[in-house]
């Protein structure tokens, strides 16, 4: 509490002195707003005079309108991080939430917290730049991400502010003298990096440094799996509705569709080195079970479909490919054999007819049948990632449900 309080100019001005502060501080009220002065003396004589003449400048400022008045920044800061920390709960990383209480608390209060927030200008958003150039920690300046986080925070403020009112206009936040940028980027793996990440998290899985950790090492192997092949961020996974769904996969060979009808001797050539992949597959499916053909299949489509690599192309017909795709799914090396195996093909029209005589020999792939109906499709023009696919896979089971589909 203050000690005893003095009235000057009929009680217009309150002169008081905080607890543990030498100095006496003016306050008045202008137009519904309390203002606060500190007078930087000690002196109870010369502290009222210095009042006086504080609030006779700020009667003549109010007379031609020069004094703002309502929110300040500081109370639709308050607000807005309260109202961020419950809308965002489940969305946002609780760190990030954490993040833009500190910047609130530690930089943009103290700077713009007393402004009213029609007061806030674009000059004095540089000023604040200037500010925390000057007034970094240990003598160093922030770096730029982190004063554009602080921006971002500030500027997301203001926005809750103008959605209650409180702000007609927000102003012009944008950097002066330097030409706009990407600040920051979001990391990826280059391709060597994520073949050591997915080989060092294999090899975990495989010999974890404690037996009771092995089923954490086996999920991480799989998230780490799961996120790169979806690009989906950590914060969107978390946000994914699971579909309880079964999946049989059947092993489908366009050579195979192909071979006994009247294609051009180009399509013809491209397809003749798609035998050994699909042998292969079957040969895996004999000696693993079903389950190793998702895997499998998976590792090979990356290299074909992300890598570029064209099994026609590949000067050993694509050996060396699907050795790869071999070692990443962790299936015994020999398999590479099977390649030339032509007693194979038996089983691999078997597998083909199994799933594709249900829509007949006119189409190709991708065919899938859902709860005993079975079409062609979908065919996209681009893979839809996390919830998107999700729904897709609903509407599927929708029309697949349909009597007359």
């Amino acid at each position: 509490m203050a000690d005893t309080v003095h009235r000057l100019l009929g009680g217009n001005v309150q002169l008081f002195r905080r607890p543990r502060s030498k100095f006496w501080q003016a306050r008045a009220s202008f137009n519904g707003r309390q203002i606060t002065y500190s007078t930087k003396e000690e002196s109870l004589a010369k502290a009222k005079d210095v009042a006086e003449d504080w609030f006779l400048t700020l009667k003549g400022k109010a007379a031609r309108g020069e004094i703002k008045t309502g929110k300040t920044f500081k109370e639709a800061a308050e607000r807005y991080i309260d109202e961020f920390e419950i809308v965002t709960q489940g969305e946002r990383s609780p760190l990030y939430v954490a993040g833009h209480r500190r910047r609130l608390t530690l930089y943009l209060i103290p700077f713009f917290g007393s402004k009213v927030l029609g007061e806030i200008t674009s000059g004095m958003i540089q000023d604040y730049r200037i500010h925390r150039m000057k007034n970094g920690r240990d003598g160093k300046p922030p770096s730029r991400s982190t004063l554009h986080q602080e921006l971002v925070c500030f500027r997301q403020a203001l926005k809750f502010a103008n959605r209650h009112g409180w702000m007609p206009a927000l102003p012009d936040m944008s950097a002066p003298y330097r030409a706009s940028s990407k600040v920051s980027h979001r990391a990826w793996f280059s391709p060597d990096e994520y073949k050591r990440l997915y080989e060092a998290a294999r090899d975990r899985a495989k010999n974890p440094k404690k037996e009771r950790w092995r089923s954490a090492c086996e999920d991480l192997l799989d998230y780490i799996l799961f996120q790169v092949n979806t690009g989906l961020r950590p914060d969107e996974t978390k946000r994914l509705q699971v579909r309880d769904i079964e999946v049989a996969w059947h092993v489908m060979s366009l050579a195979y569709l192909n071979q006994d009808k009247d294609i051009s001797e180009g399509y013809r050539e491209l397809l003749a080195p798609a035998w050994g992949p699909v042998r292969v597959l079957i040969a895996a499916q004999q000696k693993y079970g079903d389950g190793v053909l998702l895997p499998l299949y998976t590792a090979l489509g990356n290299r074909i479909h992300l890598d570029g690599r064209r099994l026609h192309e590949e000067g050993d017909g694509g050996r060396a490919l699907v050795a790869e795709a071999l070692a990443e799914a962790d299936l015994d090396p020999s398999l590479i054999e099977a390649m030339d195996d032509g007693s194979l093909d038996e089983a691999v029209a078997r597998s083909h007819h199994e799933g594709m005589d249900q829509v007949g020999d006119d189409v190709g792939t991708p065919t899938i049948s859902v709860n005993g109906s079975a079409f062609f499709g979908p065919v996209l023009s681009k893979i839809p990632r996390g919830e998107d696919a999700g729904r897709l896979w609903d509407g599927c089971v929708a029309v697949a449900a349909f009597p007359y589909f």
